[in-house]
């Protein structure tokens, strides 16, 4: 299950399932421009990983860093996995 954001601005939740190879294809294409400016300001700045001789704010910082990299990185993962659902499906139908 995703979350999603409907027109009325609430969030709603359905199945990959549910998902148009469309939908799919643009969320994928948005994560991983999300994921790719990620990497590029990693690579720019070199974000260290947390450390007790940062401050608590510092690792605050650096925790939430990665931990949103982590979520993107499973969101394109399930991403992954419902494509690969659909094409073995589409390899038993046709």
């Amino acid at each position: 299950m995703v979350q999603l954001s409907n027109d009325t601005g609430l969030a709603v939740m359905r199945p990959l399932s549910a998902w148009s190879w469309k939908d799919i294809s643009d969320i994928y294409g948005v994560l991983g421009q999300v994921l790719d400016s990620y990497k590029r300001i990693s690579q720019r700045i070199e974000v260290p990983p947390p450390h007790i001789d940062y401050s608590d704010e510092e690792n605050t910082f650096l925790m939430r860093w990665y931990s949103d990299i982590k979520r993107v990185d499973a969101q394109i993962n399930a991403l992954d996995q419902e494509i690969k659902r659909r094409n073995n499906l589409i390899g038993v139908i046709g």
